[in-house]
């Protein structure tokens, strides 16, 4: 059923669904599997990847594509004005080279080597706590 989901959703946007390609039939990728032209989208040319490309939800990519991806992530974020204030009591942790946020369950102490997932820079990570009370007639 969901095979048939994505095919009709690739239909809409005028594409075509390649039953070989296991991005487009949902199986798991092995060795010498076939991608279809959607899900190959990786924008250098051959003779200039470096390294093995690796699948993505969005397609493959490679290195390059990858080190240009960060740049202009890192780019658009600089071109907006930030000061230290929205960085600071967040309710998620937003990453303050490319401002990309997310929440993190096993961060409970701050920390100084904190990865951002979306640009692989190091930031020093502070945890907020706030303590509120209640009270009740006994």
């Amino acid at each position: 059923m969901y095979v048939w989901l994505k095919f009709a959703k690739l239909l809409n946007k005028g594409g075509k669904m390649d039953i070989d390609c296991w991005v487009c039939n949902g199986s798991e990728p092995k060795a010498f599997t076939k991608k279809c032209k959607i899900h190959d989208v990786c924008e250098t040319k051959r003779a200039g990847i470096t390294g093995i490309p690796w699948g993505t939800r969005t397609g493959f990519i490679c290195q390059t594509c990858e080190t240009k991806r960060i740049g202009q992530a890192i780019s658009d974020f600089e071109k907006e004005y930030h000061d230290k204030w929205d960085f600071k009591h967040n309710d998620e942790i937003k990453c303050p080279f490319c401002g990309y946020e997310y929440y993190s369950d096993e961060l409970y102490e701050s920390t100084d080597s904190e990865e951002c997932p979306n640009c692989n820079n190091l930031m020093v990570v502070d945890v907020d706590y706030s303590v509120s009370y209640s009270t009740y007639k006994p």
